[in-house]
């Protein structure tokens, strides 16, 4: 749970291999049984791949560093998460009072252009675009997986 492994699928040879230490606060707490990152993305574009907070290089696995906000981020709006097929539009969660929402940035400049909620009975974890584009998957902790179609 929570690692990465790397390998060249013509000889099966390794490559590396990641595991992240256990987190060991949660929701603003101290931990007694640690557990291992929740969220795992991999931006192809830039040559990375994301662990909770922390980014690593998909050519070597090597830790650069915690994850960078950008600027101008949405308020109560996370500034990450998919892009639309054209690039045009980010898909993230909403944060603080636009919790059980999801918001459409303008990817240029992350500002929100549209938000709407979902009738989640948990959390929101996270949303990821299927490989087409057509489909916004949002996933909750424990809880169902929702899927909305993206229309062009």
């Amino acid at each position: 749970w929570g690692r990465v492994v790397s390998w060249d699928i013509d000889t099966g040879v390794t490559n590396y291999l990641i595991e992240p230490e256990p987190v060991g606060f949660w929701g603003g707490m101290m931990t007694l049984n640690p557990h291992f990152p929740e969220y795992f993305g991999v931006d192809v574009a830039s040559g990375h791949f994301y662990i909770n907070e922390m980014v690593y290089s998909l050519a070597d696995g090597s830790l650069v560093g915690p994850y960078q906000y950008p600027d101008e981020t949405p308020f109560n709006c996370a500034p990450t998460g998919p892009l639309s097929q054209d690039g045009r539009l980010r898909f993230s969660i909403g944060l603080k009072n636009m919790t059980g929402r999801i918001c459409i940035l303008n990817a240029g400049d992350n500002h929100l252009l549209a938000s709407f909620e979902v009738p989640a009975q948990h959390s929101l974890a996270w949303v990821y675009l299927s490989p087409d584009g057509r489909q916004l998957i949002v996933t909750s902790d424990a809880g169902p997986v929702y899927v909305y179609a993206v229309l062009p």
